[in-house]
């Protein structure tokens, strides 16, 4: 395809890789799905770079790559906070201005980031991208103007259905556990340790209630340093903490490590930390079902669930809160089930019957995944970006 010559855009992001995570994944298959199309110049987070510092100079930096890019037409920012930029940026420049909201960046509870992101929505940003109608309906709340409010949902990489089972995979698992797989049940749930994820809360809630069989792994980033962390938190006023632990630092890691411990679930339930890829995928292949048991917590949301639509492409079913975004990453009854957040029986009820029958399991995995492999792509989303880019 050839270029359209009359755009270029400044693509600017802290989130990509090797940094691993559903928005890192975003902006890798985002970039690589515009660049084709239109000429894109990229203005990232060095690997290893102070993001703090990064994000406090950033409005700076965008103004030097558009004096000294003066071809530039259009800057893209990856999230509400980098977005920010959009103001001081119509101060001296004509460019249109593109930013995606993935949840929390709508609805973060800090009174000074609300009343900017107002100010932002309403008078500097040309074109607001949500991943879900929950996130444009906050953005629209925060007095974005519908017409320029547009939903275009994540993606999921084809490639994830052809991933081949490792017969070598579950022995050295059993090894890393130190136990016996044989007849057990596995359920994983992927992400951070933040309370929204609800890991903390099925572990206290719903894997007591299960049999034996069942073993519960939980996957993803463990904050070495939280001990200090959370003495220090412990020292400021409670709303202060409260909206930095928002920020995306593992909370819930505390309490998730506390439950573990229990004799009851002893043998039962594992943190594997970060994993790579690779690994992933085969937990995945060997699971019973995908968990995604979030809850509600005031000034927080789930923006989307794409860990939800890559489960369901590795052949794993589904079963995720019926809250915020996930339901438009999982729709009930196509590419997983839905149940009610925070309902214990409902869990309960939903984790047996998977576990049950083996041969239900697999008809729901394998509709899941054909299902999710024609509704959500990388190239549908790249398009739907294309598309509004092109019209600003």
């Amino acid at each position: 395809m050839e270029k359209n010559k009359n755009i270029k855009l400044l693509f600017v992001t802290h989130k990509y890789p090797p940094g691993i995570g559903g928005m890192e994944n975003h902006c890798f298959e985002l970039y690589n799905g515009i660049s084709p199309s239109i000429d894109t110049v990229m203005l990232k987070l060095p690997d290893n770079a102070s993001r703090v510092w990064w994000l406090l100079t950033l409005s700076k930096r965008v103004k030097r790559a558009l004096e000294s890019d003066k071809g530039i037409t259009h800057v893209y920012f990856n999230d509400g906070l980098t977005g920010m930029c959009c103001r001081s940026i119509k101060k001296y420049s004509n460019v249109k201005t593109v930013v995606t909201f993935h949840g929390l960046d709508a609805v973060y509870p800090n009174k000074i980031y609300q009343n900017a992101l107002c100010d932002n929505l309403k008078n500097s940003i040309d074109a607001v991208i949500a991943v879900s109608t929950a996130t444009a309906s906050e953005c629209i709340k925060r007095g974005a103007p519908p017409s320029k409010v547009h939903v275009v949902p994540n993606g999921v990489a084809p490639s994830l259905k052809k991933v081949k089972p490792d017969k070598k995979f579950l022995p050295k698992l059993e090894k890393n556990l130190g136990v016996n797989l044989k007849g057990k049940k596995i359920l994983v749930s992927t992400g951070r340790s933040i309370k929204r994820k609800g890991f903390s809360w099925f572990l206290d809630n719903v894997l007591p209630e299960l049999g034996n069989e069942i073993i519960y792994i939980m996957v993803g980033p463990r904050d070495k340093g939280l001990g200090k962390k959370l003495f220090f938190m412990n020292l400021l006023p409670k709303r202060v903490s409260r909206q930095i632990w928002l920020t995306g630092i593992g909370i819930d890691q505390a309490n998730i490590d506390k439950s573990l411990a229990k004799p009851l679930l002893s043998g039962r339930a594992f943190h594997l930390g970060s994993i790579p890829a690779a690994e992933l995928e085969q937990v995945l292949r060997i699971s019973y079902a995908f968990i995604m048991p979030n809850i509600h917590i005031e000034g927080d949301a789930e923006g989307f669930g794409l860990v939800a639509l890559e489960a369901a492409m590795n052949g794993t079913v589904v079963l995720a809160s019926n809250i915020e975004g996930i339901t438009e990453a999982v729709h009930d009854g196509k590419n997983g089930i839905l149940v009610e957040a925070e309902n214990i029986d409902a869990w309960v009820g939903a984790v047996n019957k998977i576990c049950a029958s083996p041969a239900l399991r697999e008809r729901i995995a394998y509709k899941a995944a054909s299902y999710t492999e024609k509704r959500f792509s990388w190239a549908k989303m790249a398009d739907g970006y294309l598309k509004i880019i092109r019209k600003l």
